[in-house]
């Protein structure tokens, strides 16, 4: 498993206070859905579930095919919440300060979710090519709630997805992907 470093912690600790944070705010279920994927991303990775060693000669058993069936029922459940909230009008207008905030709540929330277990747990099924790009994919299909069927904005996530689901491959951590997901969404809100 990827290590949990002191600059992921710290990452992580200021997500859940600015989930907090934002909680506070007329914002509904935009601001419960961060919060619900970081929790899921973490809890995941804690029970290690999905994780344990392949029989030799057995490429799905009847367990790991149901937990194959909870992890596409989970990425559904979320994907159908990014997309209706990404629908839904704010009836508070976010200050710059807090626009910033939420961008940084949901970069790592993502990457807990996305890098920390799911792109993980392919990469212990299938090997680390084909589970990175399976785990872009997956990370893009999630991103259709925000930008539709704009090719270039999807092209440019699932690209994003594979060098972060690389980045934690090679070093063995997800701050690295955390950093950059949070400075990608920290321009994208002051730009």
């Amino acid at each position: 498993m990827w290590r949990q470093d002191t600059i992921s912690i710290a990452a992580t600790t200021a997500a859940v206070m600015i989930s907090v944070y934002i909680s506070t705010f007329d914002l509904g279920l935009v601001s419960l859905m961060p919060a619900i994927l970081l929790v899921a991303g973490i809890a995941l990775q804690l029970q290690g579930i999905g994780f344990e060693e392949p029989v030799e000669g057995e490429v799905f058993s009847t367990e790991g095919f149901e937990t194959v069936m909870y992890g596409v029922l989970a990425i559904a459940v979320i994907s159908i919440g990014g997309f209706l909230t990404a629908r839904l009008p704010l009836s508070t207008q976010l200050s710059v300060t807090d626009a910033m905030l939420l961008g940084s709540l949901m970069a790592v929330a993502e990457e807990q979710f996305f890098r920390g277990y799911v792109t993980q747990w392919l990469i212990s099924k299938m090997g680390p090519s084909p589970g990175i790009l399976l785990g872009a994919v997956i990370f893009t299909v999630y991103h259709l709630a925000v930008y539709h069927t704009s090719i270039e904005n999807l092209l440019y996530v699932l690209i994003a997805g594979m060098i972060l689901g690389w980045t934690c491959n090679k070093t063995g951590r997800i701050s690295p992907a955390i950093l950059a997901h949070c400075i990608n969404n920290l321009l994208v809100v002051v730009a």
